[in-house]
């Protein structure tokens, strides 16, 4: 009775001219436990897979570069505020989107607000035509961030299941597991985020590149931790908005994103170990 229903309703919307795909999918499900998967497959015909994106990731080349060097940092970028100086947080707030991007930066990177002093030093290394990146490495190079890596606690299997992952898919490289489980979260997360910007780098001539890489990278992380990446522009599982979004910003904006989205997901991540 129950098959002879289905049948029915089939017909019925056949009769009535609908478009059978629209609706097949919702019955699907329904199908498959009252009449099993074969004879679904049968009636509404495999369901395709959906390519997962839209755009083609790049060759990602084999890339080492030293974590620690600075030479690269600065070079030949305009100098936008050459002789700005700001003093306290009051002054500060005349550059509101970078004074955000300063404290969110702190924040991800060491969970913690940033110290009035360390925001000015900040603020007043951009207008004197540092960059984003400059800014960061000098956070993790520094004897704060150092501190904290030295208090090693066993990362959780989710954060090292989603190095590897994330390594294989957008770096082309593999972690040893029982290597990672030897480092803080906070060295995990350096590492991991040191070599992203040093592939960028090595990406940087081919702009379509970094725009497919970048645009991949936001689709998988928005789509892997919608818990985590909520706001308006981070939450976008489309990876071609991503793209279009990355050819119409600088390159030191795609990598503040890069940084800030990777700490971020890998903080959520980072969950006792059971003894």
């Amino acid at each position: 009775m129950k098959v002879l229903v289905f049948f029915s309703l089939l017909i019925g919307l056949n009769a009535h001219a609908l478009d059978l795909d629209k609706y097949k999918e919702k019955l699907r499900s329904h199908m498959q436990n009252m009449l099993g998967t074969d004879t679904t497959n049968k009636l509404l015909g495999k369901k395709e897979a959906a390519p997962e994106y839209s755009l083609k990731m790049p060759k990602i080349p084999e890339f080492e570069k030293s974590a620690t060097d600075m030479e690269s940092l600065n070079k030949n970028l305009p100098i936008y505020f050459q002789g700005s100086k700001f003093n306290d947080l009051s002054t500060a707030e005349k550059r509101p989107y970078r004074l955000s991007f300063i404290k969110e930066l702190y924040s991800v990177t060491t969970q913690a607000q940033a110290k009035e002093e360390d925001i000015i030093n900040s603020l007043n290394a951009l207008e004197q035509g540092g960059d984003r990146e400059g800014v960061y490495r000098g956070i993790v190079l520094g004897r704060v961030y150092g501190s904290m890596e030295s208090f090693v606690q066993a990362p959780s299997d989710k954060l090292i299941g989603f190095v590897n992952e994330y390594a294989a898919m957008f770096l082309n490289k593999g972690y040893n597991n029982d290597s990672m489980k030897k480092l803080s979260l906070y060295s995990l997360k350096r590492i991991v985020t040191e070599q992203t910007l040093e592939l960028l780098d090595v990406l940087a001539p081919e702009k379509e590149d970094i725009y497919n890489w970048y645009g991949i990278f936001s689709a998988f992380m928005a789509r892997k931790h919608p818990n985590v990446l909520t706001n308006n522009v981070r939450s976008k599982t489309n990876d071609l908005w991503h793209y279009e979004w990355a050819k119409n910003v600088p390159f030191q904006q795609i990598k503040s994103e890069v940084i800030i989205k990777i700490h971020k997901v890998m903080n959520s991540l980072d969950e006792p170990v059971a003894k």
